[in-house]
């Protein structure tokens, strides 16, 4: 009570200075809220990843050729497969996700990225790639479609091991202390690839998603048509390759349907 009394005195003796230092406290000890950015056709989807205030970023239908990095929590919300398209051009992959974050991809169509121009070590995910080192990172995903991506490691230089995964999504911890959680729902995944042209031991895992250190489910979804190939060694899960189950990754497929799907030796 004898707070209140002396708050309510210095309100008065200090007119409009204490009212305005009053408010402006209270305001820097207010919540900051969420925002929704919309980008519309001919937009930057990375101009408004890269807009720390979009939290929620709703794109317009239309074709978006981008190649998108993003590295905090956030959500990017399509007007339907079949009408927000973000097309990689085949100039590099789709979605590069790096760091402790979360984000959700729903109701967009993801297509002709190509990861063959990534770092040597992380040509994985062709649409999309997940990868940390000693953090966690959770990607949800709803509703999206993952037409003609492709991880391939095949450059001529290569003399020794190589291996790619994912040709749509790979979900990459690069020490045991990271970790993926992926959840994958309603999902069309076709005509993707996992390819290693090392004529030595290359391999190519996953030709739809690849994942390492990482918990994966997958529901209601359709994974077909999709090839996991490599020169070297041979091609491991043409649809889905988890990459240690005996060290904690995990895989969970509930009403989905995987047909078509190839791993080959070419």
């Amino acid at each position: 009570m004898k707070n209140q009394q002396r708050l309510f005195a210095l309100l008065s003796a200090g007119g409009g200075t204490a009212v305005l230092l009053f408010t402006l406290l209270f305001s820097l000890t207010r919540p900051l809220q969420a925002m929704s950015c919309n980008v519309s056709g001919g937009g930057s989807i990375q101009s408004a990843i890269d807009d720390v205030n979009c939290d929620t970023i709703i794109v317009a239908a239309g074709t978006f050729m981008e190649n998108l990095n993003i590295g905090r929590s956030l959500t990017i919300q399509g007007a339907g497969a079949s009408g927000t398209i973000i097309d990689g051009g085949g100039n590099g992959r789709v979605v590069t996700i790096n760091g402790s974050v979360t984000v959700y991809l729903d109701n967009l169509r993801l297509t002709n990225g190509d990861a063959t121009g990534e770092s040597i070590r992380f040509r994985e995910g062709g649409a999309i790639a997940v990868l940390v080192t000693t953090q966690e990172a959770q990607l949800m995903v709803n509703g999206d479609r993952f037409l003609n991506n492709i991880a391939n490691a095949s450059l001529d230089d290569f003399d020794t091991n190589e291996h790619t995964g994912g040709g749509a999504i790979s979900l990459m911890a690069m020490n045991t202390a990271g970790r993926i959680t992926g959840t994958i729902t309603s999902a069309y995944m076709s005509g993707n690839a996992a390819k290693a042209g090392n004529t030595n031991t290359g391999e190519g895992r996953g030709g739809a998603i690849h994942a390492r250190g990482a918990t994966l489910i997958v529901r209601q979804s359709t994974i077909m048509d999709n090839i996991s190939d490599a020169r070297g060694v041979e091609g491991f899960g043409g649809g889905v390759y988890i990459r240690e189950p005996d060290t904690g990754d995990y895989l969970e497929v509930v009403g989905s349907a995987l047909a078509g799907n190839t791993a080959a030796n070419s």
